[in-house]
């Protein structure tokens, strides 16, 4: 059985996963909005540090910049994405993260998914014929139109 047929593997649930399943379109917009929201959130966490702690120049300006870029990537993908199942650019895109048998991600599932965004070449992953990277198939999640009927107790709200 190939890896591609159990992370579509919706047997558990009473939905054709074809018929909800993000397009690839989608999840290129939600690639690049998703870069252009945490960048201006860095930005703004940046000029907000610089203005409030820092009325000098510091020499470890770098550090706090990677220190802040650390702070960002939670406040980013990994609060929204457990809260709400979408980021910025998912909100706008009208798509959200389940899990493969269509429950809502738990905590860890989230932050598994969102450091598998920077393994290298990553991006690469979505140029099959499904538009399901890495950062899906690693953590056994999806990432599928916003009315996708999930099921349980463990559904969005």
């Amino acid at each position: 059985m190939s890896d591609e047929k159990d992370i579509l593997d919706f047997s558990e649930i009473n939905a054709d996963p074809l018929q909800y399943l993000a397009s690839p379109g989608k999840r290129l917009a939600n690639f690049f909005l998703d870069r252009v929201g945490l960048y201006l959130l860095l930005a703004g966490m940046i000029f907000f540090v610089d203005a409030v702690f820092m009325s000098s120049k510091s020499p470890n300006f770098e550090s706090i910049g990677a220190v802040l870029f650390l702070i960002s990537i939670p406040c980013y993908w990994i609060i929204p994405e457990y809260l709400f199942g979408k980021s910025f650019a998912k909100f706008m895109t009208k798509t959200k993260v389940v899990t493969k048998t269509g429950n809502k991600p738990n905590l860890q599932t989230i932050i598994i998914r969102t450091f598998c965004r920077f393994i290298p070449f990553e991006a690469f992953s979505f140029l099959g014929n499904k538009a399901i990277g890495w950062h899906d198939s690693l953590p056994g999640t999806l990432v599928v139109q916003s009315n996708y009927p999930e099921k349980g107790k463990n559904a969005y709200v």
